[in-house]
C-alpha cells in the first residue's frame, strides 16, 4: 500500500480546501513514460477522507517496480509527490537435487540453484564434528575462500570440491540462501554420496572343466553403486550375450555356472560390470577337458594259426589310458617307444604264453597283436579308454576261419560276434570219439 496525504507544512490538513482529490500515475522502472492508474484489476484506490488516498497493489510483482506519483489540487494550486517503489523477488530454490553423486577422483560440483531479486548471498556448510568430544554433528562453514579443496562458482550456487574422495568428502552439506535487502532466507540440505567407477578385481584364472561336468566362473568387482554383471561368449569379433537357461545359470552376482560343459564352451568368456558411472570388462579363457572317445575299432577275420592285428583309434583330453580287454581280462601294454617291432619277444609284456602283445602308439592308436591264432582267440575284444573326465568302450570281433576236413568234406567255420567256435556243432560225420577229440584239440582226427 502507498499512502498520499495532503497537508500544509504550517497548518493541519483540516484547513486545506481540496478541489481535486488525489490521483495516481505510474512510471515503470527503467522507463520514462508514465501512465494513469485506474482503480481496476490489481490496483485499488481508496479515499480515506478528502485529504488522504491509499493505492493498494494486489499480488505485486517485478513489473510493479518504478515511480508512483500522487497529484491533487488544493487551495487553488496543484500538488504532486513521487515515491520510488522497489519490488523484491523472494528466494525460490529451483532444480532441487537433495541427493547428489559426484564421481570418485573427479572435480565435484554440488548444486544449489536459487532465484531472487536482488541476487541473494549463498553460504555453504557441512554437518560434521570438529573433535571427538562432540557428540552430534553441527554445521561447519565450508572455507571456499582460502582452501585449495573448496571453491564456489555462479555466485555461490555451485560448490566445487576438487579430487573428490568418498572416504572424506561424503556427507551432508547445506547451502544457506540469504536476501539481505528483504531478510528472506532459505536453506537446502544435500546428501552428497560419491559414485565409484566399477572395477573388476578378480576373475577365474584359466579354468578347466571336464566335458559333461558343471563348472563355475567367478568375477569379482567393486564400485558404487554396486555394479551389475553381464556375461558374453566371444565369437570372432563379436560377443554373444549369455542368458540363463538349460546351459547356464547365474546363482549370484558375478558367478556364471556352466551346467554341462561341451566342447563349444572352450574359448573366451567376457565378464562385463557396469553401474551409473562406467563399465569394465575382463576376459576369462576357459578350457574343456574332453571326454575319451573311441573313434574306430574294426573287426578282423583271419585263418587259424595266422597272426591278427586289432587297431583302436581314440581321442580325448590327456593324459589318456587305453587298454585292450579280452575274455581273460586286461591285456598288458608295451609302449611303441620301447621297441619298434611289437613281435620282438624281449620287449613284449605278454599274455597267454607270449602270443598277445599290445602296443600303445604316440598317435592315439592302441594295437593288439595276436600270434598263431587258435579258435579260442575268436570272439569279442573291448577297447577301453579313460581319463579324468570319464570312460569310453568299443567292441571289436576276431573271426577265425577254421577248415574242418572229413571224408569228402571241407567246411569253413566262423564263429559269430561274442561266440566261441564249437567244433561239436560241425561234426558232420557221427563219430562221437572223433567229435570229442575235436572239442579238445580243435583238430579233426581220422
Amino acid at each position: 500500500m502507498i499512502q498520499c496525504k495532503i497537508k500544509d507544512d504550517e497548518s493541519e490538513s483540516l484547513h486545506i480546501n481540496v478541489t481535486v482529490q488525489p490521483s495516481w500515475s505510474f512510471t515503470p522502472k527503467e522507463e520514462t513514460t508514465s501512465k494513469q492508474i485506474s482503480a481496476s484489476g490489481r490496483y485499488r484506490v481508496k479515499f480515506i477522507d478528502a485529504h488522504t488516498s491509499h493505492l493498494m497493489i494486489t499480488n505485486a510483482d517485478m513489473s510493479d517496480a518504478g515511480s508512483y506519483e500522487c497529484r491533487a489540487i488544493a487551495n487553488g494550486r496543484e500538488l504532486k509527490k513521487s515515491v520510488s517503489v522497489t519490488i523484491y523477488k523472494s528466494i525460490e530454490l529451483i532444480d532441487i537435487q537433495a541427493n547428489q553423486h559426484p564421481i570418485e577422483g573427479d572435480t565435484a560440483q554440488i548444486y544449489c540453484r536459487a532465484k531472487a531479486d536482488p541476487v541473494p548471498e549463498i553460504n555453504w556448510f557441512r554437518k560434521q564434528r570438529s573433535s571427538a568430544e562432540e557428540t552430534e554433528d553441527t554445521d561447519k562453514v565450508v572455507d571456499t575462500v582460502t582452501s585449495d579443496k573448496f571453491s564456489t562458482e555462479e555466485n555461490g550456487q555451485i560448490l566445487v570440491i576438487r579430487n573428490f574422495d568418498t572416504s572424506t568428502d561424503n556427507g551432508m552439506y547445506k547451502c544457506s540462501v540469504n536476501q539481505v535487502e528483504s531478510g528472506d532466507m532459505k536453506d537446502l540440505t544435500i546428501n552428497v554420496t560419491g559414485y565409484v567407477k566399477p572395477q573388476i578385481k578378480h576373475v577365474s584364472e584359466d579354468p578347466e572343466f571336464n566335458e559333461g561336468a558343471s563348472g563355475d566362473i567367478f568375477c569379482a568387482a567393486s564400485g558404487v553403486p554396486a555394479p551389475h554383471f553381464n556375461w558374453f561368449k566371444r565369437l570372432a569379433e563379436n560377443g554373444l550375450a549369455i542368458q540363463e537357461g538349460e546351459e547356464y545359470l547365474f546363482p549370484e552376482p558375478g558367478l556364471l555356472r556352466i551346467l554341462k560343459a561341451t566342447k563349444e564352451d572352450s574359448g573366451i568368456f567376457v565378464c562385463e560390470v557396469f553401474n551409473a558411472v562406467a563399465k569394465d570388462r575382463k576376459n576369462v579363457s576357459v578350457k574343456i577337458f574332453h571326454l575319451p572317445t573311441v573313434v574306430e575299432a574294426a573287426n578282423v577275420t583271419i585263418k587259424r594259426e595266422e597272426s591278427a592285428q586289432l587297431d583302436c583309434a581314440y581321442t580325448g583330453g590327456e593324459p589318456l589310458t587305453a587298454r585292450w580287454h579280452s575274455k581273460h581280462g586286461e591285456i598288458p601294454v608295451v609302449s611303441s617307444t620301447d621297441k619298434e617291432d611289437p613281435d620282438d619277444q624281449d620287449m613284449s609284456r605278454v599274455h597267454e604264453h607270449n602270443r598277445y602283445t599290445t602296443v600303445d602308439g604316440n598317435r592315439k592308436i592302441i594295437t593288439l597283436h595276436i600270434k598263431n591264432t587258435s579258435m579260442d582267440d575268436g570272439g569279442e575284444y573291448q577297447c577301453r579308454v579313460s581319463n579324468k573326465a570319464g570312460n569310453a568302450t568299443k567292441a571289436a570281433y576276431v573271426l577265425i576261419e577254421n577248415y574242418i576236413s572229413g571224408p569228402g568234406l571241407v567246411k569253413p567255420v566262423r564263429p559269430g560276434p561274442g561266440q566261441i567256435w564249437s567244433p561239436v556243432d560241425h561234426c558232420l560225420w557221427g563219430r562221437i570219439a572223433q567229435c570229442l577229440s575235436i572239442w579238445l584239440t580243435s583238430l579233426c582226427v581220422f
